[in-house]
């Protein structure tokens, strides 16, 4: 994310608390593990190698689209050496595979497979303008309480038909189904955010693409949905601070 994009959305001072999606989600599964990671700085260094993977896929998609947005096409070739350019230079004995029979050069050629799946479902990329690339919004979710969240786009893109599109990538081998899809928070959550900084009233689609199926599932939220969904997300902020304020943290 070294060129990405960053905002302010909906107000706000920067001493406020910052949440993210995945922060709440952490302390959902496990409050030891959300104090450990967040309060005590307490986590692993290690890092999944199926996770680096996705970095890895999710930077040469990023330069893909960078260039494009330049008026400029790369070949598939060009793609995959930023792709292999990447692995090397942030590969450390700190990236670990778990899988047993597995080694790191199975899930290295497992990337570039779905670079290449990628690169010719969608070439020659032309779904319209591109706004934001690994683009970090912030916003106020509930303006006034002193708590922030962050918003990480991978590809916001403006339709042909003046819709905004959230793009999101999927590396993992997990297809959900469509009711899954429209139940999601996280890119409903980007949904206010982008509204919120752009000002949009217009249409919005969330798409996930999942790279391992060659399929992208796509939802549509209404002002209940997104009402709904920032209800949600305040409700887990407050139960975080009552943990904090029972001495947990």
């Amino acid at each position: 994310m070294s060129q990405g994009e960053m905002f302010s959305g909906e107000g706000g001072g920067n001493s406020a608390e910052v949440f993210s999606y995945s922060r709440l989600g952490t302390f959902k599964k496990c409050r030891l593990a959300y104090r450990l990671r967040y309060v005590d700085k307490l986590a692993s260094e290690d890092e999944g190698v199926e996770a680096f993977m996705g970095k890895q896929v999710h930077s040469a998609l990023e330069f893909l689209y960078r260039e494009v947005k330049e008026g400029r096409l790369p070949d598939l070739a060009e793609v995959l050496s930023v792709y292999e350019s990447h692995w090397a230079q942030q590969d450390s004995p700190r990236v670990v595979v778990v899988k047993r029979g597995m080694e790191k050069k199975d899930f290295l050629a497992k990337g570039k497979d779905l670079i290449e799946r990628y690169y010719g479902t969608h070439r020659p990329f032309e779904g319209g303008e591109i706004l934001l690339l690994e683009g970090r919004i912030f916003l106020d979710l509930v303006p006034g309480t002193g708590a922030r969240f962050q918003a990480i786009l991978d590809r916001l893109m403006r339709a042909p038909d003046g819709a905004l599109e959230i793009h999101d990538y999927k590396t993992g081998k997990r297809l959900p189904t469509q009711d899954a899809a429209d139940e999601d928070e996280q890119l409903a959550l980007y949904e206010i955010a982008v509204r919120g900084h752009f000002g949009h009233e217009g249409s919005v689609r969330l798409v996930w693409h999942y790279l391992a199926h060659g399929k992208a599932l796509i939802s549509r939220r209404s002002g209940t949905d997104l009402e709904a969904v920032r209800g949600s997300l305040w409700g887990q902020v407050e139960a975080v601070r009552k943990a904090r304020e029972s001495g947990f943290f």
